[in-house]
């Protein structure tokens, strides 16, 4: 299994501004070099052990932080075009100190684990509107995929 950051997945570090009241905690704008357009915005709360994927879409771009909770997301790459064909990619993150903006090009598999004790919240902006026919989805044990989900 080779490790390494899939082409075109970003990880950016995000902006938090904290004070005695709370916090702003930055997602995305316009400028920056991740947005393309938008589409559709929703949030993905996820239980205490859950794990959900592996998904892939096949006609849009996502863009993803964890607004609670900590959650783990594995990547892998099978587009057979890609120069990192076959690599893997866990990536740790949470709301505090490893709030992140993930953005996930298309045709890259995914799946995430809750590892908060509180039910973890995934805020992802899209470039489009999803269309359930521009996704697939699979089993998690699904051998298409070669990694093992300690469940």
């Amino acid at each position: 299994m080779k490790n390494g950051l899939p082409l075109g997945l970003e990880i950016k570090k995000l902006k938090i501004i904290e004070d005695s009241r709370g916090s702003v905690n930055h997602f995305l704008n316009e400028k920056s070099d991740s947005f393309e357009r938008f589409g559709e915005a929703y949030f993905s709360k996820i239980n205490h052990g859950v794990i959900k994927g592996w998904k892939t879409n096949l006609g849009l771009t996502q863009n993803m932080c964890v607004i609670k909770g900590e959650v783990l997301f594995v990547f892998y790459d099978d587009r057979k075009d890609s120069k990192t064909f076959g690599y893997f990619k866990e990536i740790l993150l949470n709301d505090s100190h490893n709030y992140c903006l993930l953005t996930i090009p298309k045709n890259l598999w995914y799946s995430f684990k809750c590892l908060s004790q509180e039910t973890a919240i995934v805020a992802n902006i899209i470039d489009m509107p999803h269309n359930d026919s521009k996704s697939k989805s699979i089993a998690l044990d699904d051998t298409m995929i070669p990694y093992n989900w300690v469940v």
